[in-house]
């Protein structure tokens, strides 16, 4: 597993790296091809680690039946559609409560690294960087997923708790500077939070730091075999359901489908996901 570890470390301070030069010296990445890249690593690097929730879950001893396993799959969907009912009739409401409970879900990557203040703080800063350091993208992103009239609540809100939030990535950091790597990994988010469009920076964070680091920490002691049977299959099952919403939806232009379908879809399957992963841990 140090060896996976080392590896998730060389891809995300490369990615990161990248994504600084580009910044610097390269041309605009346009807005569509963003989207296009960040759906495209979603599926390969981001779905898989929530594919996985039925091995988490009978590891942790919620079934160990098949029929215990149908049960616990009717529940996870009885969440999401929940949350996919509450989008659908209040999505500024929706858009909001997903962003806060995803920066909490976020923070647990720091959970046996940083004091709870600290990690959750961290956590939020990925949510809301965005909002208080590229305003005009996130402004048009949100109106996208919630309009325009809960933009205009959500987009300050968020703006006020990005400054502790920043304050907070950057005290971990000097919390763990006896970690450099660690240290090193909250400084280049905070910067990347600073400096990436949004999009840039949720792929950075979300496809080379939060998921592989979930999929490294589910795969001790599970077989190989397995592993790759249950994400394959769910993410497949996935992949399906979004390009049926995006079929249904008929959105033009498709970018701005796409990013619908992600987001929605990601608010959607986060519920379970959250639940379960707080559930396991304790």
């Amino acid at each position: 597993m140090n060896g996976l570890c080392k590896i998730q470390r060389g891809l995300f301070f490369s990615l990161a790296a990248g994504f600084f030069v580009i910044l610097l010296v390269g041309p605009a990445v346009p807005l569509a091809w963003q989207a296009y890249s960040l759906v495209i690593l979603v599926i390969l690097a981001g779905l898989p680690h929530g594919a996985l929730d039925p091995l988490v879950a009978q590891r942790a001893g919620i079934w160990t039946t098949p029929g215990g396993f149908f049960a616990f799959i009717a529940s996870y969907l009885a969440l999401g559609t929940v949350m996919l009912a509450l989008w659908l009739a209040f999505p500024g409401v929706a858009l909001l409560v997903f962003l806060l409970y995803s920066g909490y879900h976020f923070s647990g990557d720091w959970r046996r690294e940083l004091r709870p203040l600290l990690r959750v703080g961290s956590g939020l800063f990925i949510v809301t960087a965005p909002a208080l350091f590229q305003p005009e993208q996130t402004s048009n992103y949100f109106a996208l997923l919630a309009g325009k009239e809960a933009t205009a609540v959500i987009l300050p809100a968020l703006q006020v708790l990005a400054f502790p939030s920043t304050l907070c990535i950057l005290a971990a950091a000097v919390h763990v500077r006896a970690n450099r790597i660690l240290c090193l990994e909250l400084l280049v988010l905070l910067t990347a939070g600073i400096f990436l469009p949004p999009l840039l920076f949720f792929i950075l964070y979300f496809c080379a730091a939060h998921s592989p680091k979930h999929l490294i920490h589910i795969a001790k002691g599970f077989p190989l075999r397995a592993l790759a049977k249950t994400a394959i299959t769910f993410t497949v099952a996935s992949v399906g359901l979004g390009a049926l919403a995006l079929f249904i939806s008929g959105t033009v232009p498709v970018a701005d489908g796409l990013l619908q379908v992600l987001f929605i879809g990601l608010a959607v399957l986060t519920v379970p996901h959250m639940l379960l992963v707080e559930w396991a841990e304790s």
